[in-house]
């Protein structure tokens, strides 16, 4: 099995997901400018199902969506990271990119990235 290596930047972390991520991620899921490319934006509960569903994926897969925090500042901002592909299409299976940031938080990771 494949394992990748947790990327850490001072201003910028990539860490696994915490109970106490669970809130800001709801609130990530319920926005909708954050979810402006997505079909519908998402109830407490669909974000605390798909929560459940990414933590396993490190176990099963040795890779992740990270939750991405900034050291000493804010300990939830967004995720990014690789995942299979979880539903059936013409091109699966496959491994996908994902990514959702917090849209306040933007400008810190612009300015944080280029570091």
């Amino acid at each position: 099995m494949l394992t990748l290596q947790r990327p850490t930047r001072p201003r910028r972390a990539l860490r696994r997901w915490l109970p106490e991520d669970r809130e800001p991620f709801a609130t990530l899921n319920a926005d909708p400018e954050a979810m402006h490319f997505f079909p519908s934006l998402l109830s407490r509960e669909e974000s605390d199902l798909l929560a459940d569903w990414i933590e396993p994926h490190f176990a099963e897969r040795g890779f992740g969506l990270w939750a991405i925090e900034v050291p000493g500042m804010v300990p939830f901002i967004g995720f990014a990271g690789l995942v299979v592909v979880p539903f059936e299409a013409r091109f699966t299976p496959a491994v996908e990119v994902g990514w959702r940031l917090a849209h306040e938080t933007a400008r810190c990771v612009e300015t944080c990235s280029t570091e």
